[in-house]
C-alpha cells in the first residue's frame, strides 16, 4: 500500500455550496406558488410542523423519520443542524421502514420504488408532500412455457432515474430496466444480457453492484478481486488487503480496503462517495466484533475518513487520511459525503452504548476540527446527501 502522502491532499479548492433542489412537481413553472404543506404534522407526535411550502428542497442531509404512530416519512435538514427542523418533509407510502435505501429513490428523489408484490414505482407530487403511484410491475403471467413472473431487488441506478429489478421466469433470473420519467409504463421493461447465476430470487446480498457507469456488475465470489498480504480474517502490523469487483471497462466496485494494527485487530475502509472509476471517499467503520478502540488504533494512520486510489493493474491502493481518529478513539457507526467531497457528517459511536452517539460535521478541504452537530444512533443513519 502506498503510504499517506506528507501533505494534506484537498479535494475541492473551496467549499462549494450545496444547490441541488428538486422541485419536482408536474414540470410546470408554478411550483414555487403557496400551496398546503408538504406534510401535516401529526397530533401530538414530538416531530416538528413542516415547512410551510409545496416546493420540496433535496438540498441537504435526507434521512427516513419512523416514529410509532407517525407516517413514516423523509427529512430533510441542514447539515449544520441536523437535530433541528427539517427543511422540508415528504410522506413515504405505507412500507416498512427497512424498505427505504438510497437506491429506493432516482438520483434527483423525483422517483421512488418499494413493494415487491407488486413492485410499485412513484412520483414525487411536492403540493400533496408525497410519492404517488406511477406504475406497477405486477408478479403473474408471462414467464416461459407459461409460467409465473416474479420480481424482485429493484433500485435505482446511482446516476439517474434507471430503475433495474430481478425478474424470474421459471428456475431462470435476470436484470431487467426501464428509464423512468413521468411517461414511464410496466411495458417499458426491457430485460439485460445480465442473469445471476446462483438463479436466487431477492437476496438479501444481490449478486450484483452499480458500476460507475451506473449499468450492473456481476458481483460472486469467484470474480471478487482480493489484492495486499492480509489474509481474509488475519493480518500482522502493517498489512493491508482490498477486495472488490472490476466493470467491463476496468473501474473499481464495491471496494473494501482493511488494515491491521496487530493480529486480528483491523479497519475496514468501505466507499461512501464515488470520485471516479478508482478513487473514493471511503470511511472506517465501527467493527461489531472487536473493540471500538483496537479498531480505532488500526485505522489512526489514515484516519476515519480517507481519499482511496486503487490501481488494478500495479495491484494497489493509495489512502490519504482526510479526518483524523478523534482523541476519544472511536470510528464511525454511520456517516454520509456531500456529493461535491467538502464535508462529511460523522456518527461516532459510544464503545459502551454502541447504538448512540454524536455526529460530527467535518471540513474535507483541509480545514478545522470536526464540529459537533447532533446527537446520533444507528436509528438516525441517513440515506444521504443531496
Amino acid at each position: 500500500m502506498t503510504r499517506p502522502r506528507t501533505h494534506h491532499r484537498s479535494l475541492v479548492s473551496a467549499l462549494l455550496a450545496l444547490t441541488l433542489v428538486a422541485a419536482c412537481g408536474s414540470g410546470d413553472s408554478d411550483d414555487d406558488d403557496d400551496g398546503d404543506p408538504a406534510a401535516p404534522t401529526p397530533g401530538g407526535s414530538s416531530t416538528a410542523a413542516a415547512p410551510d411550502s409545496a416546493v420540496v428542497e433535496f438540498s441537504g442531509i435526507v434521512s427516513v423519520s419512523a416514529i410509532p404512530g407517525v407516517p413514516t416519512r423523509l427529512e430533510i435538514h441542514d447539515p449544520d443542524d441536523v437535530g433541528g427542523d427539517p427543511r422540508s418533509i415528504v410522506e413515504l407510502p405505507d412500507a416498512p421502514s427497512s424498505t427505504w435505501r438510497r437506491s429506493s429513490f432516482s438520483a434527483d428523489w423525483r422517483y421512488a420504488v418499494w413493494g415487491d408484490d407488486p413492485v410499485t414505482v412513484g412520483r414525487l407530487d411536492p403540493a400533496a408532500g408525497t410519492y404517488t403511484e406511477l406504475f406497477t410491475l405486477d408478479p403473474g403471467d408471462g414467464g416461459y412455457a407459461g409460467g409465473g413472473v416474479q420480481y424482485g431487488n429493484p433500485a435505482f441506478a446511482p446516476n439517474g432515474s434507471d430503475l433495474w429489478v430481478e425478474v424470474q421466469r421459471g428456475d431462470d433470473v435476470m436484470l431487467a430496466s426501464i428509464e423512468v420519467g413521468d411517461d414511464a409504463a410496466a411495458d417499458d421493461l426491457d430485460d439485460s444480457d445480465v442473469s445471476l447465476p446462483a438463479g436466487q430470487l431477492g437476496a438479501d446480498e444481490p449478486e450484483w453492484r452499480f458500476a460507475s457507469t451506473g449499468d450492473p456488475v456481476l458481483a460472486t465470489e469467484d470474480a471478487q478481486v482480493a489484492i495486499g498480504a492480509g489474509g481474509d480474517t488475519t493480518g500482522q502490523p502493517g498489512d493491508w488487503r482490498a477486495t472488490y469487483w472490476l466493470d467491463e471497462a476496468g473501474g473499481v466496485v464495491a471496494p473494501a480496503v482493511s488494515v491491521w494494527a496487530e493480529s486480528n485487530v483491523e479497519a475496514t475502509y468501505t466507499e461512501e462517495l464515488r470520485v471516479g472509476p478508482a478513487e473514493f471517499i471511503v470511511v472506517a467503520h465501527a467493527p461489531t466484533e472487536i473493540g471500538f478502540d483496537d479498531g480505532a488504533e488500526a485505522a489512526r494512520e489514515y484516519g476515519v475518513v480517507a481519499h482511496a486510489t486503487i490501481d488494478p493493474a500495479a495491484q494497489d491502493v493509495t489512502l490519504d487520511p482526510l479526518v483524523p481518529v478523534g482523541g476519544d478513539e472511536q470510528l464511525a457507526l454511520w456517516s454520509v459525503v456531500a456529493p461535491d467531497e467538502s464535508r462529511a457528517l460523522i456518527c461516532i459511536a459510544s464503545p459502551e452504548v454502541p447504538d448512540s452517539g454524536t455526529a460530527y460535521l467535518a471540513d474535507l478541504t483541509g480545514g478545522g476540527e470536526p464540529q459537533e452537530a447532533s446527537d446520533c444512533g444507528r436509528r438516525t443513519e441517513p440515506l444521504g446527501w443531496s
